[in-house]
């Protein structure tokens, strides 16, 4: 939502100014919860659990 509306909206145009409040909010609850203003932050995306490969085969 961040980068999304506020990239979008003019600068300090009433949805930016609301955006903002919001963005704000969120991240002061997430500093107060969890002890990180960033915790909500869109990180870039990992892949799960450890080593994906496949097992090695039986030999037959």
């Amino acid at each position: 939502m961040r980068s999304r509306v506020l990239s979008r909206a003019p600068i300090n145009s009433p949805v930016y100014v609301a955006a903002s409040g919001i963005v704000g909010a969120i991240d002061g609850l997430a500093e107060a919860v969890m002890g990180d203003r960033k915790h909500f932050h869109l990180t870039a995306p990992t892949t799960p659990g450890g080593n994906l490969t496949a097992p090695p085969r039986a030999e037959e």
